[in-house]
């Protein structure tokens, strides 16, 4: 007896032919639902939503976007409601009567979400290709293993009025990275939520207290993913990482920086209880030895940068630490 899954496959009808059982692809339209996340970003906004018009698709797909907006006040969600008869995609408003701020606001979107797939816009980041959306689909169709799929995005420093660029062909002879929860704890190695789309099932299984946090919540939660499947980075680049002055990472100083991020490693430590000791040693050494404010003259661009351009060289140094233990 033989069955014949389409890959696509979350509805399913089988038909029965001398014991071959085949699933009607045709019947099957892979849902996906985009997250809005906004708070006070009328000046950028557009172009996030610009960047969701153009995508384009290979077969049929249901998309809805959800509005996650943390009660601005500067007219962004005017902006957005301006959209609705250009994009032919339906929008879900969630409802805030008080600022909650950036963790729990992306709590309340995930559970809104029931799609198979999710992939994340801040409004003030956008994606620059119609292929978005579908490059990573296809990936992750295909690798079940999978729990996010990314790419290395475009840097855009808004204060210098300048881009940045960096392929992971630089670096990687693959075209794929795959990132193990050693290598993510490691360094963190996924630049911007708005460059990720997430396989849901995962997103649902992460534990509560993740969303308890007091810190940012990007580098606990890759890690905290890197526990039910593998990140995977692919080639070329589709979306555009504003660097602002005031960016809740961005606008820090590089002091600030170091000690986010030992504090995002930190939390992640405690919510996996003790799990991935060694690997959480290793990356503290190595934060230690590699801080930010070591590097005071070095523009906020080129920081955000480092981890990817010296990939081989972290690597080797944190191997050398893994030696010492």
């Amino acid at each position: 007896m033989l069955f014949f899954i389409h890959r696509n496959s979350s509805l399913l009808e089988i038909s029965h032919h001398k014991n071959v059982f085949i699933i009607n692809k045709n019947l099957v339209m892979t849902t996906i639902d985009i997250i809005l996340i906004t708070y006070n970003q009328s000046q950028y906004v557009q172009q996030a939503l610009d960047g969701i018009m153009i995508q384009k698709f290979q077969d049929k797909v249901s998309i809805r976007i959800i509005v996650a907006d943390d009660c601005s006040t500067d007219g962004t969600i005017d902006i957005i409601k301006s959209y609705e008869s250009i994009i032919p995609y339906s929008f879900i408003y969630l409802p805030g009567e008080k600022n909650m701020g950036h963790v729990k606001n992306y709590k309340r979107a995930f559970d809104a979400s029931s799609a198979d797939y999710i992939a994340i816009i801040e409004g003030d980041d956008w994606w620059c290709s119609p292929n978005h959306l579908q490059s990573r689909l296809d990936y992750m169709q295909e690798h079940l293993e999978c729990a996010l799929c990314s790419m290395f995005p475009y840097f855009y420093d808004e204060t210098e009025r300048k881009f940045e660029v960096w392929n992971l062909s630089d670096n990687v002879t693959s075209p794929t990275w795959q990132i193990t929860i050693d290598e993510e704890i490691a360094e963190n190695k996924i630049v911007n939520l708005s460059s990720c789309m997430f396989r849901s099932k995962f997103i649902h299984q992460l534990p509560n207290k993740l969303f308890e946090i007091n810190t940012i919540l990007d580098w606990p939660m890759y890690i905290c993913l890197a526990e039910l499947g593998l990140l995977c980075i692919l080639e070329g680049s589709t979306s555009v990482y504003r660097v602002l002055d005031n960016g809740i990472w961005s606008g820090n100083k590089c002091s600030e920086q170091d000690e986010l991020s030992l504090e995002m490693l930190s939390t992640a430590e405690k919510i996996l209880e003790g799990r991935h000791k060694k690997a959480f040693s290793v990356a503290r050494k190595f934060l230690t030895k590699n801080s930010v404010s070591k590097s005071r003259n070095r523009k906020i661009i080129e920081f955000l940068l480092k981890p990817f351009v010296c990939v081989e060289k972290n690597l080797l140094k944190v191997k050398k630490i893994y030696k010492s233990m």
